[in-house]
């Protein structure tokens, strides 16, 4: 016999049967939104590594990155002119002002910028910059200047080939003496100063050790040298640019042989020849001397494209060392175009974004894009699939409609009996 105790147990047990599905919806939706979190974090952190792999956070020369360097350099380019009304009245008061503050490598870069700036006037230097003659691309901007500016232009030397850096700028073996005995006294010489000093002097033995060019490192110690005594370069590339330097005595070796050369019998009789041979036993061998043979280099090749005063302009934008790869990517891709430009930019950040990297998409990163894409997209269906399952279920209830339960549905209909009813009611 059923008592109604049992059949409020048994039509409960029903109504939590038809619970369960809602509920398992909502645990699994959950999960889903959990197992999503956690996931990403190492989603995103793949797709970091394969792009930095891929050189995405890097500026190479590739020939992708030089045309979208380019291109960005001539808009900058065509810019500087702004709104003047007579563009090549404008471009010849901005090569004058070049020429009348000695700055050869702008007013170079100028000229060579005539067709962004002039425009059509100036088309036959723009083809012939296309095609990659720059010396036409000089004779034919120089037909669009003035007279008296053309008569400057050609005592200035702006139509011959780039020159070198002068090399007296280094400094000689006598200049790396005295500045190695003021340093060990305490004089206030700069480790720096003596280092460019010492490799510019000793640069045929370093070279020849490692099997580079002693003219490109004299070179980069003379570029360096001028932007580091200009005071136009910014505060933390300099402070980089020393830490990189004085590494060459962080263990003191450079110290201990300057000592001990001039300690030397017969030293004092030769103190150049002992400092030069200091340098040569210490800073070949040292840790240090492949980070600044890479940086000066680097300013080498600068010097090859835009002259060394030029490589003094582009160095002043500099921020870190880490923005040389973009300077030399623009100097490659805009030559002393990109001095013109850097000297007229005000921010030294919006020159260097002109420079534009250039990656292929790998495998692992498309795998790992639609990887964030996949989770981003359960991020965001999992709250609202749950969300809207609740707001459904709140609207059934709300209706009033009892809604059967399946035990209900299913038991089949039985016939009421009259006896057994009166029996009960007795």
């Amino acid at each position: 016999m059923k008592t109604p105790s049992s059949g409020r147990r048994y039509a409960g047990s029903s109504e939590f049967a038809d619970r369960e599905p809602h509920a398992a919806l909502g645990v699994f939706s959950s999960a889903l939104f959990l197992i999503a979190l956690a996931v990403t974090p190492f989603a995103v952190a793949s797709l970091t590594q394969s792009l930095a792999q891929a050189g995405a956070f890097s500026f190479t020369l590739s020939q992708a990155s030089l045309e979208a360097t380019s291109r960005a350099l001539h808009g900058a380019a065509a810019a500087l002119a702004g709104e003047a009304p007579d563009r090549r009245a404008a471009w010849n008061d901005m090569v004058i002002r070049e020429l009348a503050e000695g700055d050869e490598a702008a007013a170079r870069g100028l000229m060579l910028s005539a067709g962004d700036i002039v425009g059509r006037e100036a088309q036959a230097v723009q083809a012939a910059r296309d095609r990659g003659d720059e010396a036409a691309a000089m004779l034919a901007a120089r037909t669009l200047l003035d007279g008296p500016t053309q008569n400057q232009a050609l005592e200035a030397g702006l139509f011959a080939p780039i020159q070198g850096a002068p090399m007296i700028a280094a400094g000689d073996a006598r200049d790396l003496a005295v500045q190695a005995r003021a340093w060990l006294d305490g004089r206030g010489a700069a480790l720096s100063e003596l280092v460019l000093t010492g490799v510019s002097v000793a640069a045929p033995e370093l070279a020849g050790q490692f099997g580079l060019s002693a003219a490109a490192l004299q070179s980069g110690v003379i570029s360096l040298k001028a932007a580091l005594r200009s005071g136009r370069v910014q505060p933390n590339f300099l402070a980089e640019v020393q830490s990189v330097l004085q590494a060459a005595d962080q263990d003191g070796a450079l110290a201990a042989r300057l000592r001990e050369g001039f300690a030397a019998e017969g030293a004092l009789a030769d103190e150049p020849g002992a400092a030069r041979a200091a340098f040569v036993a210490s800073l070949g061998p040292s840790p240090a001397w492949r980070a600044i043979t890479d940086l000066l280099l680097q300013v080498d090749a600068l010097n090859a494209k835009v002259g060394w005063t030029g490589t003094v302009q582009l160095l002043a934008q500099a921020e870190t060392l880490q923005d040389l790869q973009r300077i030399s990517l623009l100097a490659e891709a805009g030559g002393p175009s990109a001095v013109a430009v850097a000297k007229r930019m005000p921010d030294p950040a919006a020159f260097l974004a002109l420079a534009r990297a250039d990656f292929a998409l790998t495998g692992a990163m498309q795998a790992a894009i639609a990887l964030i894409v996949l989770l981003f997209g359960v991020i965001v269906a999992a709250p609202l699939v749950t969300l809207v399952h609740a707001v459904l279920r709140i609207w059934g209830a709300g209706s009033g409609a009892p809604t059967p339960s399946l035990a209900t549905r299913r038991q089949p209909a039985r016939s009421r009996r009259p006896d057994t009813d009166d029996r009960l009611a007795a």
